[in-house]
């Protein structure tokens, strides 16, 4: 499963390579083999190579990581509010895997005012942000059918 996952974490190294470089010059064939070559560098180094080999945490952080960033600019070029929500969703359920996505929390939160000036930072945005991570009052969810309870008790007896 590391394999795939790391497979998936080099596959979205190059997409977030992509955007960035999109953003900047017009894509293309040099773009491509740039990114091309910074995928290919993170699946061949030492370090990523020896987490991939053995079952842990490391691969599907990077997944977690790579896809938030990767939602994040996809947000910032295209003004979605849904890329944003994805992204604190993936965040949230990436603070369950490994302790240092709580270090990209801040960055978030300043990258919002950065883009959209002071209104991104609109209490209705940082609840809906902030709720995602813990399945919390999201748009869509229907407030006459709340989420339902199990009973059951999470560790198998």
């Amino acid at each position: 499963m590391a394999a795939v996952l790391g497979a998936l974490a080099v596959a979205l190294l190059f997409l977030v390579c992509l955007r960035i470089m999109r953003s900047s010059t017009p894509l293309g064939a040099g773009n491509r083999i740039a990114a091309v070559l910074a995928a290919l560098t993170l699946a061949f180094s030492y370090t990523f190579w020896d987490v991939t080999t053995e079952a842990d945490v490391f691969t599907l952080h990077a997944c977690f990581m790579l896809a938030t960033i990767l939602l994040l600019l996809r947000w910032r070029q295209q003004q979605r509010e849904r890329d944003l929500y994805l992204a604190w969703l993936i965040l949230g359920v990436s603070l369950g895997n490994h302790a240092l996505t709580a270090l990209m929390i801040p960055a978030v939160i300043a990258l919002m005012p950065m883009d959209r000036g002071w209104r991104g930072l609109r209490p209705g945005n940082l609840w809906r942000c902030g709720a995602a991570p813990v399945g919390g009052p999201l748009p869509g969810r229907s407030k006459s059918r709340p989420a339902e309870r199990s009973s059951a008790s999470p560790i198998g007896t």
